[in-house]
Order: structure tokens, then C-alpha cells, then sequence
């Protein structure tokens, strides 16, 4: 067009700019998804010069997310590790509040024994086995370490309420994270539906940019416009498929159905 007269030498000095611009970006980009393999190769402990191809890494589009998880509290404080350390906590704390008050209390003790002797004394001294049954009972208290009992047993009743507080303030936080992410996956299939309908309109905006153009009826730069408007569509759609992804994941996560 510059040749013919119909585009001037800063319109091509204009394209050649965006032309390069797209290259360093591309560069980068490259760049990335070369970082992106080696740790991903990292992480399952492969060489990091080994090349992982993702299934759906060769599709124009992702495939249509499924159905995200219910939203069910209750399954996960049933299913967090952390819930059932702190249960475990709990229970601890409490036989140890009765092991200090066993400490406490008063102790009664039945014993018992049998003593077998030879030679034996009992008939004077005889060369055979005799023996005598003994038979007992001991109680004892503690009397010079009650208070001292008592401190140790106030700490494991703090113990135990201190470990409760934990509890409950863990199945708040699950609560919250389960409600939160719900939330987010919500918001993630919202952003995908407007994304695709950008990209329809963003589309349909290219496509009549390009029959102007070749009718002689717009300028390349309508045209650029359109092309450029329509990917970043795409890529909001894109960001939009992930971001579903990444919000159903986190939802299993904080559900108890992935390994932390």
C-alpha cells in the first residue's frame, strides 16, 4: 500500500512497531511455557529437561469444566486433617485433666503376697519349703503437695480449654473457606459466560472490519483494531477457563478431596 500511494511511510513504521511488539511478547511468552515444564518437571521428579505435553495442551479451547462440588461444610470438618488433629487434641487434653486428678485424690491400694522359705523357721528349723500369707491395705494422700496437685491440675483444665478454642476457631476458618470459595467458583463461571460473549461480539466486529476493508471501505487500522480487540477476548476466555479450574480445585481443597 505504501507503493502504491495509498499508506504513508508512518503507517508502516506504526505496523512495524506493533510487529514488534508482538514478537517480544512472544518471546516471553515462549520463554514462560519453558519455565512452566521445568517445574512442572520438578514437581513430579522427572528430569528437567524431559518434555511434558498436557492433554489438553494441542486444543484451540479448554474443555467445558464440569459441575463444581457442593459446598458442604459438614463434609469438610469431617474430611480436614486438621479437624481430626484437634479432636485428637481434645481428647488428649482431657485424660490428662483426669490424670491429674487421680494425682489429686486420695489412693487405696489392696495388696497381697505369699512368703516361701526353706530351710524354714516357722515349726523350728526345718530342711523344707514353708511359707505365710500376708495381707494388706494402704491409703495415702497428698497432704504437703495438695497445692501443688492443684496447680497441675488447673493447667491441664486451661490445657483443654485452649486446645477447644482452637477447635472451634478452625471450623470457623474451614466454614469461611468453604463459603469463599464457593463464591469464587461462582464468580469464575459468571466471568467465563460474559468472556464468550465478548468474544462473539469481538468476532463479529472482525469479521465485518474485514468485509469493509475489502470492499474498500475501511482502513487497515479498523482492521488491527478489530483483530486486536478480538484477542483480547480470547484471552479474557481463556484466563476465564482457568480461572474455573483453579477455583474448583482450591473448592476440593478446602472440601477435604484433595491432600492438602
Amino acid at each position: 500500500m505504501v507503493e502504491q500511494g495509498m499508506a504513508t511511510r508512518a503507517d508502516e513504521l506504526s505496523i512495524s512497531v506493533q510487529t514488534n511488539e508482538a514478537e517480544v511478547t512472544l518471546t516471553s511468552v515462549t520463554d514462560g511455557l519453558r519455565l512452566a515444564r521445568m517445574l512442572l518437571c520438578q514437581r513430579c521428579g522427572l528430569p528437567l529437561t524431559d518434555s511434558l505435553i498436557t492433554a489438553d495442551e494441542q486444543c484451540d479451547s479448554l474443555p467445558e469444566a464440569s459441575a463444581s462440588p457442593s459446598p458442604d461444610v459438614t463434609m469438610a470438618l469431617a474430611r480436614r486433617t486438621e479437624i481430626r488433629q484437634l479432636e485428637k487434641g481434645v481428647e488428649v487434653a482431657d485424660q490428662r485433666i483426669r490424670l491429674q486428678r487421680s494425682d489429686y485424690l486420695p489412693h487405696l491400694a489392696l495388696t497381697g503376697g505369699y512368703l516361701l522359705s526353706n530351710p524354714s523357721l516357722f515349726n523350728g528349723f526345718q530342711t523344707r519349703f514353708r511359707g505365710t500369707w500376708s495381707v494388706g491395705v494402704t491409703l495415702s494422700m497428698p497432704i504437703l503437695t495438695w497445692n501443688e496437685h492443684k496447680y497441675k491440675l488447673n493447667a491441664a483444665r486451661a490445657e483443654a480449654a485452649m486446645t477447644r478454642l482452637q477447635l472451634a476457631e478452625a471450623r470457623s476458618q474451614i466454614e469461611l473457606q468453604v463459603n469463599q470459595a464457593a463464591i469464587e467458583s461462582r464468580q469464575a463461571r459468571k466471568q467465563l459466560g460474559l468472556a464468550e460473549k465478548n468474544v462473539s461480539k469481538a468476532q463479529e466486529n472482525l469479521r465485518m472490519a474485514r468485509v469493509a476493508f475489502q470492499e474498500e471501505a475501511g482502513t487497515t487500522s479498523n482492521v488491527l483494531a478489530a483483530h486486536t480487540a478480538w484477542l483480547k477476548a480470547r484471552n479474557q476466555q481463556i484466563d476465564a477457563q482457568i480461572g474455573i479450574r483453579l477455583a474448583d480445585t482450591n473448592l476440593q481443597k478446602v472440601l477435604g478431596l484433595l491432600a492438602p
